[in-house]
């Protein structure tokens, strides 16, 4: 081969090569850009909903979350205005964001939707935002040791919770109330309305009823006119019931008689569960479940799709950094 034939081989070569980079160059150059654009949407996206706290605090936790978690930091910030909606201050947000964080990726439930139900029932039992770590534990821990999960948990709060709190019951006894009652097909909506039907039920116990209730020995209040705890009330209906010396079927409709229809269903299984026992057992296990939410979310984020969400997390994380280089513009 001449030396002559060997240096238009290479210079061939060459021209031939640098196109293909050219293009490569090019491409990576568009990306860049697109990536860059991408990244100044989130962070308009992410800031908007922030912005009118005036505090870098809650877009840094928004960062932070959506680089730690398998949520994104648009997601995160998405939740936080949800909660500043609420009527939240800026502390109490910035205090509350990782447990929600921790329920939702637990529920594999929505963001911003978790933070709804959160902040709604924390309303219903008047419970401090600053407890809300309390309030995923309790529902993280319901919702995987009972068939409910978290949607219906809020339908059934919805109906039950507002009552329930005037009534004397904790977030813990209404939980695990709901959750016995799930494990039967008692769900949802329905729940909370028998829920909400058996206390009612003992809150003014007139006519039959409360006929009925004296014929029994059974006491619905204190001598002070307080509320004697629902647990207690319905064991000491239940076994009264069973010492009448009268049938399965007079012992439905004495049952039927104080509760109604409606809840009648509900409330029969409510009246086995805590003559059992079974409904102050677990009421009282909801209230030993510190951490509970973060330990079933960093569980779920070992599996496939917390996988999938962590590399997507990344990559917006990625989008914004380039954004807020500057390095692209």
């Amino acid at each position: 081969m001449s030396t002559e034939y060997s240096i238009k081989a290479i210079i061939q070569a060459v021209d031939n090569f640098s196109p293909g980079m050219k293009r490569m160059a090019a491409s990576m150059d568009a990306f860049g850009k697109q990536a860059s654009r991408i990244g100044r949407g989130m962070t308009t996206n992410m800031s908007l909903p922030i912005a009118a706290f005036g505090l870098s605090a809650m877009r840094d936790l928004a960062q932070k979350m959506g680089a730690t978690t398998a949520f994104s930091a648009t997601e995160a910030a998405g939740a936080m205005s949800f909660l500043a909606q609420a009527g939240w201050k800026s502390n109490q947000i910035l205090g509350a964001t990782p447990g929600l964080l921790s329920l939702a990726a637990a529920s594999q439930s929505d963001l911003a939707r978790t933070a709804d139900i959160a902040s709604n029932i924390m309303g219903q039992f008047s419970i401090n935002a600053g407890d809300a770590s309390r309030v995923a534990d309790v529902l993280a821990a319901t919702t995987s040791s009972a068939n409910v999960d978290l949607e219906m948990m809020a339908q059934s709060l919805k109906s039950a919770g507002p009552i329930a709190k005037k009534y004397g019951l904790t977030l813990e006894n209404t939980a695990a109330a709901i959750g016995l009652m799930g494990n039967v097909g008692i769900q949802g909506e329905v729940a909370g309305t028998a829920l909400k039907n058996t206390m009612l039920a003992m809150v003014n116990p007139a006519g039959e009823a409360g006929k009925m209730l004296n014929w029994l020995g059974v006491q619905t209040k204190s001598a002070e006119g307080d509320m004697l705890p629902l647990v207690d009330v319905l064991a000491s209906f239940g076994t009264a019931l069973d010492g009448a010396g009268i049938g399965e079927g007079q012992k439905l409709q004495a049952i039927q008689t104080l509760f109604g229809k409606e809840g009648l269903a509900g409330a029969t299984e409510l009246l086995a569960q805590a003559q059992s026992g079974a409904l102050k057992q677990y009421a009282d296990s909801l209230s030993d479940v510190e951490g509970r939410a973060r330990s079933m979310a960093e569980t779920m984020n070992k599996g496939a799709p917390g996988a999938v969400k962590n590399l997507m997390s990344a990559f917006e994380g990625l989008q914004l950094a380039i954004a807020n280089s500057g390095l692209l513009e």
